[in-house]
């Protein structure tokens, strides 16, 4: 649509009336408000209370991955931007009545694939080739419709409430909070509320009967709306610059000063343009600065602006920062903590919580303190990431979730403050979802294909900043972008040179880096007046830090799949997996410990305790959950036959390598890995096939929680022989599964050990982890022998939380507060 010719819509008008209209009576006025707020708030908490749901369905299909989330996030996302297009598409070509009907008759249409569920014929993934498709096609088939229309809700039923005689109808932004407000508050109550207290399939039921209830409010608003909406309408009169400037660049994009000024404010104009000079804005509109210093914070009664190009693509790219950083978050938590449904609604509650403030009517942050308080956190974030991870996590990670929040709420403001005229409101909307899909896009799709490391993280962080306001509305002289060039390209140039000295940063003092990192990222803090230099400086501070690194790194292998990212890293004499910061395995340099079992699974250790105790026969069957470096098999016996059970291909390709690490190969027992998700591989094992079950999957830090279910105990329970053990290695940072143990123990009737040992000062200099264990046995006499161990005991009946099931978990409950 281009903003020289309009088709008015029928529904939207944002001029005063031809013909005078008595307004709305105040109690019908409130009324007609609070049903459009309520639905909209229901609308949205559907939409966002669906998210987590099926997310936790479909994790146990896909071993409990981070990269499940993220894909699902695109999936909403796309679908997000398919309702805005529906939205918009339906308010241009049909009146408000057939509007009205056709949405409703599709609502209801809906309900015949619900409640939610995962189909029978979609029960089972095929194979570990392409995840993505196969999980985007099932959320298709499950999810699509419902949440196809739900998403068209919020702009719709704005659209609805524009055409009425309210007295905010001319601008009814104000309910984009309150869908927001809906989404934020659905989020939110899933960890704390929702899921500690109903089962999945009782959160499906009572999702399905809060849509019946949102099916009548939203038949009721469009009744009011169409009882209440003007008649008259006087055509908006659109005006045009014949100065129109060209495509500005993405980075560059200056920030208007002053949107409700003209309809045409905010202007990217030709370089050297009079009228954008510092001069002008000075000499002829002094409260310019004034009101870009103090930031545009009273309320918004009257969106201005017509959409052209340049707005089109500013809208888009502010979108597409916030949308990528949320990823990013969301995947360094998922990655150093736990894949969990309550760890990712954080990042999300957060990024709607940045749309609920900034569109309120009196936004609550002054724009110059988000603009002040995002470049500061921006650039410390910058510094984080040079530096890698730290000691501890909840620390960086809360940091890491404040730095997202101020760039969100930098973004979003910049959004709400270009909001367009009403009749324009699907369109903006639209285009917004669109930066938000490109940002899904760019992290889920192409990232893991060019890169092989989170770079997409620090990169979206790069492009906020080039989209921060600048005091300037032209690109300035050919000086000026000479020196934006130049200027970073110093930075960048003396990082590198610093890190490449015969002593680095590092090694100057104890916090040298920090402190060289930091005062550099003080003189990048100098390039805010232009966000383009600025954009440059930042990107080139993380750059030099990264070329300088690769060229002395102690990395001998980086590579990321769908299941996560692994490097393997040369520490002194050792080879080590990691994962995060989380490391899942090593071995010796040293030939003359090749063969030593390393890490969390060495002789001395709770592991070495179990198979020197329990399941003494010549020739045993052994089933390990979990491959990393494939440590475990240096317990086995010349022809012995173990089956290696790994969900991730990547994994398997590392632990076959000799040059990373060379168990497999050297260790005695022969050796079958099959690729996919335990419990689905397990189930074509032959009953009481295995004398040890040894659990050790890991999805970030933590074992995937459909591995620790009734079900699941159950299903290793059938594969074990009588006397035959199952093994948990429960080691965790963040998560105390000891209860969640005890209660399916005691659940199954089975007897059960818990072992804990912390090697001392010279063991841990060989690389030598403390860990925790846990044995469970169908007779207890099998574990006589172990419990009588130091750092061992057998297990009693408390603490215990609530079962666990294939419908119930609760991570919350789990967390070492």
């Amino acid at each position: 649509m281009s903003a020289e010719h309009t088709t008015e819509p029928d529904f939207a008008p944002v001029a005063p009336p031809t013909v005078a209209e008595p307004p709305l009576p105040r109690t019908r006025s409130l009324a007609l408000v609070s049903l459009f707020a309520t639905a909209i708030f229901l609308n949205a908490a559907l939409l966002f209370s669906v998210q987590p749901l099926f997310t936790k369905m479909v994790l146990p299909l896909l071993g409990g991955s981070p990269a499940v989330w993220n894909t699902c996030l695109l999936f909403f996302q796309t679908l997000l931007l398919a309702g805005y297009l529906y939205a918009h598409v339906t308010s241009r070509l049909l009146r408000p009545k057939a509007q009205a009907i056709l949405h409703l008759a599709l609502l209801a249409s809906a309900i015949f694939v619900l409640p939610i569920h995962v189909p029978e014929s979609w029960a089972h993934p095929p194979g570990s080739a392409l995840p993505i498709g196969w999980l985007l096609g099932l959320l298709t088939v499950s999810l699509g419709l419902p949440f196809f229309l739900l998403s068209a809700g919020a702009p719709m039923m704005q659209r609805w409430f524009a055409g009425t005689r309210h007295t905010s109808a001319h601008n009814p932004y104000f309910l984009y909070a309150a869908s927001n407000l809906g989404s934020f508050a659905a989020l939110l109550a899933y960890p704390l509320f929702i899921e500690p207290r109903m089962r999945i399939s009782e959160q499906s039921v009572t999702w399905l009967e809060v849509y019946y209830v949102l099916l009548v409010v939203i038949g009721a608003c469009a009744a009011l709306a169409l009882a209440y909406r003007r008649t008259a309408v006087a055509r908006p009169v659109i005006t045009t610059v014949a100065d129109t400037p060209e495509p500005a660049a993405a980075a560059v994009a200056e920030v208007p000063l002053v949107a409700d000024e003209t309809e045409t404010a905010f202007k990217l104009q030709r370089p050297g343009a009079l009228r954008g000079s510092m001069k002008y804005l000075i000499e002829e509109n002094p409260s310019v600065i004034r009101r870009f210093l103090q930031g545009r914070d009273a309320p918004i009664t009257e969106p201005t602006i017509v959409p052209d190009r340049n707005w089109r693509l500013r809208w888009v790219l502010l979108s597409f920062a916030p949308s990528s950083l949320l990823i990013g978050t969301t995947t360094y938590l998922s990655t150093d903590i736990a894949s969990v449904p309550f760890l990712w609604v954080i990042p999300l509650a957060l990024y709607l919580l940045t749309f609920v403030l900034v569109f309120a009517k009196r936004p609550p942050f002054p724009r110059w303190l988000m603009l002040h308080v995002q470049l500061s956190l921006g650039l410390g974030l910058i510094v984080a990431l040079c530096l890698g991870g730290g000691k501890g996590v909840l620390g960086p990670a809360v940091f890491h979730l404040l730095a997202f929040f101020a760039t969100a709420m930098m973004c979003h403001r910049e959004l709400a403050d270009s909001r367009p005229r009403a009749e324009y409101l699907t369109e903006f909307y639209l285009w917004m979802s669109l930066g938000g899909v490109l940002g899904g896009v760019f992290n889920v799709l192409l990232a893991p294909v060019l890169y092989d490391s989170l770079v997409e993280y620090p990169f979206a962080l790069v492009v906020a900043f080039g989209l921060r306001p600048g005091l300037g509305r032209t690109y300035g002289t050919r000086l000026d972008f000479l020196r934006d060039v130049l200027f970073p390209f110093a930075v960048g140039t003396t990082v590198w040179f610093a890190y490449r000295l015969p002593a680095p940063p590092n090694e100057w003092f104890s916090g040298g880096s920090q402190v060289f990192l930091g005062a550099m990222a003080v003189v990048v803090l100098f390039f805010w007046k232009r966000p383009f230099r600025l954009a440059l400086g930042a990107g080139a501070l993380y750059a030099g830090v990264q070329l300088a690194g690769n060229a002395t790194s102690n990395v001998m292998m980086q590579d990321r799949s769908f299941f996560g990212m692994y490097r393997v890293r040369i520490i002194s004499e050792y080879h080590v997996l990691q994962n995060g910061t989380t490391t899942h395995g090593g071995q010796s340099r040293d030939l003359a410990r090749r063969m030593d079992m390393l890490t969390y699974y060495y002789r001395g250790g709770p592991l070495g305790d179990i198979f020197a105790t329990v399941a003494q026969k010549p020739l045993r069957r052994v089933a390990m959950v979990g491959l990393g470096t494939g440590t475990i098999a240096c317990y086995g016996r010349p022809e012995e036959h173990w089956t290696f059970y790994e969900i991730d291909p990547l994994v398997a390709q590392i632990a076959r390598t000799p040059m990373y690490f060379s168990y497999l190969r050297d260790c005695a027992p022969r050796t079958n890995i099959v690729i996919g998700d335990a419990r689905l591989s397990l189930g074509a094992a032959a009953d009481k096939e295995f004398d040890i079950i040894v659990l050790d999957a890991f999805s970030s830090d933590a074992i995937p929680a459909h591995l620790i279910t009734r079900e699941a105990i159950a299903l290793y329970m059938q594969k074990l022989r009588d006397d035959g053990v199952l093994a948990i290695h429960i080691s965790n940072r963040y998560l105390d599964l000891r209860p969640v143990i005890i209660a399916l123990a005691n659940d199954a009737r089975v007897a059960g050990a818990l072992g804990e040992r912390s090697p001392d000062t010279e063991e841990r200099g060989k690389l030598y982890y403390g860990s925790r264990w846990m044995v469970l046995a169908k007779n207890a006499s099998v574990l006589s022998e172990l419990v009588k161990l130091d750092g061992w005991a057998a297990l009693g009946s408390s603490p215990e939380s609530r079962l666990w099931t294939d419908d119930y978990t609760d991570v919350w409950s789990a967390i070492k507060w």
